[in-house]
């Protein structure tokens, strides 16, 4: 009854790895390249024919991709661990609400930012591209941000799931004085998450700032 996480270092499986670790569930994790000359591991191609991780290999055989689905579906699994608020909780709404924001929102715009030439057909416009989400992704942070307010956590005072999903894309900016500088309080919230004892071994491992 073993969960199979094929995953590749610093991309959208660190979250799902951390949800894995936190979960007590059986798992291991592949690793795998997705960005060789020669193209994504063959072994990845078999599950998901866009060669893109995560990917997630339930016990039973089923196949999930996407972060985000994977992140809620292993969350749920474990209600002791308290990754989640259970569906009658009121804050479910807002857990939902970021969990969507961040993989619908904040994190296309990271993928637009660092790999601009996959959203045009014009090598000329990459730039354009790059210029556009780097503006959009400002005002996304500052959305999250906003909806963090003065609390420790997105939930309040606990932490879940959707503050690790943030804490990783927050992560990804290289610029991480600048972030501090216009949005302390999500520098800070990734700082809770990557000092976890059992997390900060997957943010070292996937070069995440600590």
């Amino acid at each position: 009854m073993t969960y199979i996480l094929y995953a590749s270092e610093g991309t959208g499986s660190v979250v799902c790895e951390a949800v894995l670790a936190l979960s007590g569930l059986p798992h291991r994790r592949v690793d795998v390249t997705i960005l060789a000359p020669t193209g994504p591991d063959p072994e990845l191609i078999q599950v998901n024919p866009l060669g893109q991780v995560p990917v997630l290999k339930l016990p039973h055989g089923e196949i999930m991709t996407e972060s985000a689905a994977i992140t809620l579906y292993l969350a749920d699994l474990v209600p002791e661990k308290d990754l989640a608020p259970v569906p009658s909780n009121p804050l479910r709404a807002r857990y939902l609400r970021w969990m969507a924001f961040l993989a619908s929102a904040v994190y296309p715009s990271s993928l637009r930012k660092f790999y601009p030439e996959r959203y045009t057909a014009d090598p000329a416009g990459a730039e354009a591209v790059k210029d556009a989400a780097i503006s959009r992704l400002t005002r996304e942070f500052a959305v999250l941000a906003a909806g963090l307010g003065t609390s420790p956590y997105l939930l309040g005072t606990k932490m879940s799931a959707v503050d690790i999903y943030a804490a990783m894309l927050i992560g990804w900016e290289e610029n991480q004085e600048g972030m501090r500088d216009v949005f302390p309080g999500l520098i800070q919230l990734a700082q809770r998450i990557s000092s976890h004892p059992v997390l900060r071994p997957i943010w070292q491992r996937n070069a995440l700032p600590l």
